[in-house]
């Protein structure tokens, strides 16, 4: 009797890629009947590759991202895939409560997206060592605040709040915005200590270029 061989791939509906392999039936053992030895086993061997790529324009695609109001609104379960996300940069987080910025000086390994320039509160964005953090961290690109980008990650609790963990893709949209926080209407009398802040509210030593409040008062430092 004659076999045909030929692969067949098979990908269920979790992505999750299988190839079909037909072989002889003879390398399966005897059969008791021509009924049976009729039969083609086949083999499946489990890629973990993905055969379908994700869908672009399904919610928290690339052309359909979640916004920041999108990602504070959820609740229960998570998605267990990465998403992405959209909003503008606008410090980085307080890390005992990510719906905050810092204050302090500006760290690399995170920022907060807000979904406007007037920021009311954040989502705290995690950035792992890699391209993604040196392309986006505040403490070597300080001029990325206000620029809106979109994030590919996990939507995950961290510093205390939603966010984003395990970021692994960026993009920037080419928008910004002049970010707006407490910090620009710190009164005069209340800042008299020579300390610099840049528009994100962080604290910045004398070598930091760009728009800065000291004193109260916004200036440009060159």
């Amino acid at each position: 009797m004659h076999h045909q061989t030929f692969i067949i791939k098979i990908t269920n509906v979790q992505k999750q890629k299988y190839v079909q392999y037909s072989t002889k039936h003879t390398s399966y053992g005897s059969y008791e009947s021509a009924q049976e030895e009729a039969l083609l086993p086949y083999l499946y061997v489990y890629d973990s590759s993905k055969e379908v790529q994700d869908d672009p324009t399904a919610k928290g695609g690339k052309s359909n991202p979640y916004t920041v109001t999108d990602i504070q609104n959820l609740t229960g379960d998570f998605p267990s895939s990465k998403v992405w996300v959209k909003g503008y940069i606008a410090g980085c987080v307080n890390t005992k409560k990510g719906s905050e910025l810092s204050t302090e000086e500006a760290v690399a390994s995170n920022i907060g997206l807000s979904v406007k320039a007037e920021v009311e509160t954040v989502i705290p964005i995690q950035l792992p060592a890699g391209d993604v953090r040196t392309a986006l961290n505040l403490k070597d690109n300080t001029t990325n605040i206000g620029k809106e980008v979109l994030v590919y990650g996990n939507i995950a609790t961290y510093c205390g709040v939603t966010g984003i963990k395990n970021t692994s893709e960026y993009e920037f949209t080419g928008n910004s915005v002049t970010i707006i926080t407490a910090i620009n209407t710190i009164e005069a009398d209340k800042a008299q200590d020579g300390v610099i802040y840049n528009l994100a509210g962080q604290k910045v030593d004398n070598s930091y270029k760009g728009l800065i409040i000291k004193n109260g008062k916004k200036m440009l430092q060159k």
